[in-house]
């Protein structure tokens, strides 16, 4: 037996009652499915993102510290490499020659120490040495610069020809 309070009304009024909250229920399930889905792949489009940002905040992180360990590179050593172009030297003289030219270039290229590779007029480098003329076990050399690589250390490579004494000494 149906309770009290539904006798009194229509027949006609509870099944569209009825009906409406059928339709409700069946709504919200369709509604939540419908929904679900999109909330799902909203959920794991967000975490994917996620991982995406700490990948480029990781990445970011490396490359500042990178960057930071680079940014004062200075230069702390310098390194000629003497060439003698012409074979008329025995591999004695060139060797000693190669050890007094690179002293000499060396010694011409100290300022440039302890600088910052960043703050080196690259031009300059070679100006310094081109057309120089140095004596060396009385022989004179003249040099001309043939590469220069910048980097914590100054790599410079030189070609030495020789040069005739004047008839004065």
């Amino acid at each position: 037996m149906p309770p009290a309070y539904l006798l009194f009304l229509p027949r006609r009024f509870l099944s569209l009652t009825a009906a409406f909250l059928l339709g409700c229920i069946l709504g919200a399930v369709l509604t939540s499915l419908l929904i679900g889905h999109q909330v799902d792949k909203l959920y794991f489009e967000n975490e994917t993102l996620k991982e995406a940002l700490q990948a480029a905040n990781s990445e970011l992180e490396e490359v500042k510290q990178n960057l930071a360990a680079r940014k004062r590179q200075v230069i702390t050593s310098i390194e000629p490499h003497v060439i003698f172009p012409e074979d008329n030297l025995s591999s004695y003289e060139q060797d000693v020659f190669e050890l007094a030219l690179g002293k000499e270039i060396k010694r011409m290229l100290e300022p440039v120490r302890g600088k910052e590779v960043k703050a080196i007029d690259y031009i300059l480098i070679p100006e310094i040495i081109n057309n120089r003329l140095l004596k060396v076990e009385g022989r004179n050399f003249r040099l001309e610069t043939k590469m220069i690589i910048v980097t914590d250390k100054l790599i410079v490579r030189v070609e030495a020809f020789p040069e005739k004494l004047a008839s004065s000494e």
